[in-house]
């Protein structure tokens, strides 16, 4: 399945407001879905919003078999702005990923935000 028509990136949850983006490129010559932290963003934690476009990511991967990569610098969910929504959006992103295991590869570099 072609996902995309060129070199030319096709984004998933793009007006949602957040610090995580995801789309889908082109990385060398294979289709992949990239999902990553904003590295200028200085909040340096994930929200609800954030752990659900992590979960659209992975299913969108899952769904069209393709590589799920993954980039985050993050200090996870703050309980402080974000709650526990922010927390069951984690799960939520954790529950898609496990479901994706196994059936399209997944390569997830975490990095410290400091």
């Amino acid at each position: 399945m072609t996902l995309l028509p060129g070199p030319e990136t096709a984004s998933i949850r793009r007006f949602v407001p957040g610090s995580v983006s995801a789309g889908a490129i082109m990385l060398g010559d294979r289709e992949v879905v990239l999902v990553r932290t904003d590295p200028d963003d200085r909040a340096l934690y994930v929200g609800a919003a954030d752990g659900d476009t992590f979960a659209s990511a992975s299913k969108i991967a899952l769904d069209l078999r393709v590589p799920l990569v993954g980039v985050v610098a993050s200090t996870g969910a703050s309980m402080v702005d974000g709650g526990l929504p922010a927390l069951h959006a984690w799960g939520v992103a954790a529950r898609a990923l496990a479901r994706a295991s196994g059936v399209v590869p997944t390569i997830a570099i975490v990095s410290s935000p400091a």
